[in-house]
């Protein structure tokens, strides 16, 4: 899955950008790779 960021017209309300945020994190698995890098440390 990609997305694509482009400059429009339109806004996006506090919630609706925190769930794009929350949906991307999720795709990426960030806290098993977080988790990672802190073992390494």
């Amino acid at each position: 899955m990609r997305f694509e960021i482009v400059q429009e017209d339109e806004q996006l309300s506090s919630h609706s950008g925190l769930a794009l945020v929350g949906a991307i994190l999720a795709r990426t698995n960030i806290r098993a790779r977080l988790d990672a890098v802190e073992k390494l440390l």
